[in-house]
């Protein structure tokens, strides 16, 4: 486990080393602390990992937020919505300009979010997430996940808790 909380060990390193190395693992030092801080809900601190302004793109959603302000705007309701947010990474792949991480995102909604009412249900989703580089400045993180589960999960009469087998419609 990193000072940060959010262990990213094994998961993210590669074993080379020289300068290659130490960008990746400076790279995940940020997306650690990103990830840290997004969960405790310091928004302060998630937008301090963009040395340059914050940028992010939730593509299920189709939004684009540019500058500090958006993003926070964005975070605060995503906090707000889901206090008790987790992101679990599973998997993380480094490319030239980018460190991609997987991972499964839940918590239970507490405010209306993404165009679905509150209903005090549990989301539980794989996520892959892309946060994008200039050498070692995060520039953006890209978010995508399937929308239509976190529906089928949050809302109606049919969504079940994530574990949960729905009963059997035949007789």
């Amino acid at each position: 486990m990193s000072a940060t909380g959010i262990d990213l060990g094994p998961l993210g390193s590669g074993g080379e080393d020289g300068p290659a190395a130490t960008l990746r693992a400076a790279r995940e030092a940020v997306i650690a602390e990103h990830i840290r801080a997004e969960m405790a809900g310091d928004l302060d601190a998630v937008l301090a990992t963009f040395p340059g302004g914050a940028t992010y793109s939730v593509i299920p959603l189709g939004h684009d937020h540019n500058g500090d302000d958006e993003v926070r705007d964005l975070l605060a309701g995503l906090v707000a919505a889901f206090p008790d947010l987790t992101l679990r990474p599973l998997r993380v792949f480094h490319a030239s300009d980018a460190v991609i991480v997987e991972g499964r995102m839940s918590g239970r909604q507490r405010a209306d979010w993404g165009g679905i009412a509150a209903a005090g249900r549990i989301m539980d989703l794989p996520a892959a997430l892309i946060f994008r580089f200039d050498g070692g400045r995060l520039t953006n993180e890209t978010v995508y996940y399937d929308h239509l589960s976190a529906v089928t999960q949050l809302s109606g009469p049919q969504a079940a808790e994530p574990g949960v087998t729905k009963p059997s419609m035949a007789g």
